[in-house]
C-alpha cells in the first residue's frame, strides 16, 4: 500500500463533454465521467492506476427550446453487477428542457436512491455545455452584414441580445437582476465583447467593430 504523503494524489475525476451538430435544428451532447484510483491506493500493491467508474451519456437536444429528444446512458466500468440496472431510467430525460428548472428536475428524477450518483453528476456537468451551443448555432446562422444591410443587421443583433438576456437572467452574479449586464441592456448600451474575443482580434489585427457587425 502506498504511503500517504503530502501531495500524493488520492483520486482523479475527469469530465469530458462535447457537442456535435446533428442537423440545423439539433445537436448531440456526448459526456463521459471517469474516476481513477492511483497505483497502490485501491487496496493492494499495484503499479497500475485503477479505473473505478467510466460512464457515458449521450443526449440529442433540439436547439430552439433545448428539449432533449433522445438519451442513452452506458456504464463501461462500475463497481457492482447491479449498477447497470439503472441505465434505462435515463430515458426519462427525453422530453425535458435544459433550461430553467432543469437541475431541480434532474434531482427529483435521479437524486439519491433513484439513480446513479455519478451519472447524475455528469448530467449537471453537461447542461451548461448545451447553453453554450445555443450561442454557437445563433452565430453560425447569423448572416454577414455590411453597407445598406447595417441597419437591419443591427436590429437583428439587438433582438439576439434581448434573447440572450432572457436566457441568462439570474443564472450568475454577472447576469443578476441588479448586475452589470442587464443594467447595460436596460440603458440601451451594448454588451461588452468577450475578453477572449478582444484578445484574439488584437492578435489577428482585426477591428472589434467589424466583428460586432457579424456577431450575435
Amino acid at each position: 500500500m502506498a504511503d500517504l504523503i503530502p501531495g500524493h494524489v488520492l483520486h482523479t475525476r475527469t469530465y469530458d463533454v462535447k457537442a456535435v451538430v446533428v442537423d440545423d435544428a439539433h445537436f448531440r451532447l456526448i459526456g463521459r465521467i471517469h474516476d481513477v484510483k492511483p497505483d497502490g491506493l485501491w487496496g493492494v500493491e499495484d503499479s497500475v492506476a485503477m479505473s473505478v467508474h467510466d460512464m457515458t451519456l449521450e443526449m440529442v437536444v433540439r436547439v430552439h427550446d433545448l428539449t432533449i429528444t433522445d438519451a442513452v446512458a452506458a456504464m463501461n466500468t462500475h463497481p457492482h453487477m447491479q449498477c447497470k440496472t439503472i441505465v434505462p431510467a435515463y430515458e426519462q430525460l427525453i422530453g425535458l428542457s435544459i433550461a430553467r428548472g432543469f437541475t431541480q428536475k434532474v434531482k427529483e428524477l435521479f437524486g439519491g436512491p433513484r439513480a446513479c450518483t455519478h451519472i447524475g453528476a455528469l448530467i449537471n456537468a453537461m447542461a451548461p455545455v448545451a447553453m453554450q451551443c445555443v450561442w454557437a448555432f445563433m452565430q453560425a446562422k447569423q448572416p454577414a452584414v455590411s453597407g445598406s444591410e447595417a441597419v437591419s443587421g443591427e436590429d437583428a443583433r439587438r433582438e439576439h441580445m434581448t434573447v440572450a438576456a432572457a436566457r441568462n437572467r439570474n443564472t450568475c452574479h454577472v447576469w443578476a437582476d441588479a448586475g452589470p449586464m442587464l443594467a447595460l441592456l436596460s440603458s440601451g448600451g451594448d454588451l461588452p465583447a468577450p475578453l477572449w474575443a478582444i484578445e484574439r482580434l488584437g492578435e489577428l489585427g482585426l477591428d472589434l467593430a467589424d466583428w460586432r457587425s457579424n456577431a450575435v
